[in-house]
Parts: C-alpha cells; structure tokens; sequence
C-alpha cells in the first residue's frame, strides 16, 4: 500500500525562448500566432498542452531523442515550454535561453513523496522534515550573485515562479 508526503514542491509550466528573441512575447496569448513557431518534443504531456494553449501557432514536433528545446536553440523555433524546474537547468546550461514573462505559470503540479501507508510515524517525520525546509527556504535571501543554485534562477523568476527545491514560491 501506497502513502504520500505532504507536497515538498510545484511543478509549473512556463514558456522559454532565446534572449535576441524574447522582446516579441509579452505572455501567453502572444505565443499563440500563427507566426510563431512552438516545439515540442512528441509523445510527451507537453505535447497535448501545446496543442490545447496554442492552437494558432506553427506546432512543430520532433521525435525523441530529439528535444523542443534544441528546437529553439537552433532557430528553426521560436518557443518552447518546459516545467519550472528543467526550465531552471536549461537557463543555467544554455545562457541564450530565458523565461518569456508571463501572469502565471500554468498546470501547477504539487509533488510528494511516496511512503508507506502503514508507517505513520516515518510519513509525519518526512511532513516535519518538509516544513523544516519550507520554512528555512522562506526565511533564507536569495544569494546576491545572481548564479543559478537549487534554490533560485533569476531570469525564471521573472515569469513569476521559482524552480527551486523548497523555494518558498515553488513550494505547495
């Protein structure tokens, strides 16, 4: 039998394209033009929501290994979406690629851990453990740098979301 944690993070959903590319999105609604080419990679859950949210735009699918990301990258698409945190990576891999901001991230996710029904005792010192670190994380500053860590990506938390680990605005 099957338990949960308490939910330690949000996966969220957040539209990326490149830097020399980023001054023609303002949102959502400007990525959905026939004009704009969107990648996704097919077969993935991306997939279905980039044909739901953006049925005017140029849907361009590519095939694993293949990535909607290395799309972008090379031109041949203007965005991709991805979650906030694969987001958090790829800016940090790839320096080119930014968040378009956006109102809100969509199709937010919580994430848990998954325990042992029957063992009530580790089940509430995995939930103290959680909180513990959401509370650290609220109460700790972001560093001053402006580097990428687990817990902080600047330019994704422009779009107005965090793509870190017990972040206190990516946590649940």
């Amino acid at each position: 039998m099957a338990g949960y944690s308490d939910p330690y993070i949000s996966v969220q959903i957040l539209p990326f394209t490149t830097s020399d590319k980023l001054a023609g999105f303002d949102g959502w609604e400007s990525i959905n033009k026939p004009e704009v080419k969107v990648a996704t990679t097919l077969g993935t859950s991306f997939e279905g929501m980039v044909k739901e949210w953006f049925a005017d735009a140029d849907i361009k699918v590519v095939e694993a290994p293949a990535r909607g990301y290395q799309e972008v990258l090379s031109g041949r698409a203007d965005v991709f979406i991805t979650s906030n945190i694969e987001g958090a990576t790829l800016t940090q891999k790839f320096p080119q690629v930014t968040a378009i901001p956006v109102d809100a991230p969509r199709a937010p996710t919580p994430i848990a851990m998954l325990l042992p029904q029957n063992d009530q005792v580790w089940i509430n010192y995995v939930n103290s453990w959680i909180k513990l670190k959401q509370e650290k994380a609220s109460s700790t500053p972001p560093p001053q740098n402006g580097a990428c860590s687990k817990r902080t990506a600047p330019r994704i938390e422009k779009a107005g979301c965090s793509p870190g680990l017990f972040h206190a605005s990516g946590a649940v």
